[in-house]
């Protein structure tokens, strides 16, 4: 009798675990798809190639929580398209958003480099886990100050973790991407792209 009764309390919270785990990977996959749904209607209905049009509106985050985004990073080769927030915004770091690194300049500069980080694996947050699949000559799109800017990678290699060393044509307005390697521990991959 005694065995069956706590049979029952561990299916029991067994049963409360796996209902517990399934609302909060249908809340995830909600809250990612509509900020994805509206990021997307902002982009097609917005911008144009190269033309000016508004400013960008305020997007809701996957928390429900409306956060100021200042452009948009579009990576078409993974399928990644993500708002960026205010450098100096409390959500600018790599455990809640792509992070826009302090040294950074807009594509609104003339031979500046904007330094996108963010983290890899299988995490919530991690916004560049298919980063390692862009070579060479794929684009980037950043939307940023009513404009569409497009990157082509020009190259990508990997350094110590903590000796990120940005090797770039300082004579041409770049993208840097910066992300963990998940197959060589300690090191990260860096991309580089021109504006084109």
């Amino acid at each position: 009798m005694k065995k069956l009764k706590n049979k029952k309390i561990v299916i029991t919270i067994l049963t409360i675990i796996l209902i517990i785990f399934v609302f909060k990977f249908y809340f995830k996959i909600v809250g990612s798809y509509k900020e994805r749904k509206t990021i997307n209607h902002m982009i097609k209905t917005n911008y144009k190639k190269y033309d000016i049009v508004e400013n960008i509106p305020r997007v809701s985050s996957t928390k429900n929580n409306d956060i100021p985004y200042i452009g948009i990073l579009e990576i078409p080769k993974i399928n990644l398209i993500k708002g960026l927030v205010d450098i100096n915004d409390k959500n600018n770091n790599v455990d809640k958003n792509i992070q826009i690194i302090k040294s950074s300049t807009f594509p609104t500069i003339e031979n500046g480099n904007l330094i996108l980080a963010a983290h890899s694996g299988n995490n919530h947050n991690a916004y560049f886990k298919d980063l390692h699949k862009i070579n060479v000559k794929d684009i980037i799109y950043i939307y940023y100050n009513n404009q569409k800017y497009i990157f082509k990678i020009v190259s990508r290699y990997n350094v110590k973790k903590n000796e990120v060393v940005i090797k770039r044509n300082i004579n041409k307005t770049c993208i840097t991407l910066i992300t963990c390697d998940q197959e060589r521990k300690g090191e990260q991959i860096v991309f580089i792209g021109e504006l084109n």
